[in-house]
């Protein structure tokens, strides 16, 4: 999936009123996770912004096809 198609999927559901309240939480545990696993605890001092955005369509692939999804 592309990132286009994450960021529409994220952003074109208005169909409940529960949505605009859910939205920011969402995104907040999706970006502490984003930080966490993939920002954090490297090195980029030395990486281009092409590398850097490479290295981010790596991780979202993972994240949305591979990733073990955890539940409660």
């Amino acid at each position: 999936m592309c990132r286009a198609a994450v960021w529409r999927s994220i952003t074109t559901c208005s169909s409940c009123a529960a949505w605009h309240i859910a939205l920011p939480s969402t995104l907040e545990g999706f970006f502490g996770r984003l930080k966490n696993e993939f920002f954090y605890y490297r090195d980029w001092s030395n990486v281009t912004v092409p590398r850097f955005i490479d290295e981010l369509d790596r991780y979202m692939h993972y994240y949305l096809e591979e990733r073990e999804k955890e539940s409660l």
